[in-house]
């Protein structure tokens, strides 16, 4: 049987020591090796672009709306 790992984390913005706290989760993000990662408080497009590239996922899923909400997948995304 297959293992599905799904990540879930509320990234407080950016607030207080956010730089500190976003390489604490990318450093954590390589270790732990999450198929999916649902990220809430994520409001800039482009923080989002290097996330993705610096955690080395596939696919984005990030609203152009302000919702805040986006996803990583290494997992194809279909809708």
């Amino acid at each position: 049987m297959e293992t599905l790992k799904i990540l879930s984390l509320n990234t407080w913005q950016e607030r207080g020591p956010w730089k500190l706290r976003w390489k604490v989760i990318l450093e954590n993000l390589k270790e732990i090796k999450p198929d999916i990662v649902c990220l809430q408080e994520v409001f800039n497009p482009d923080w989002a672009q290097d996330v993705k590239q610096k955690a080395k996922f596939a696919y984005l899923v990030f609203h152009p709306e302000h919702s805040g909400l986006m996803i990583l997948s290494q997992l194809p995304v279909l809708e």
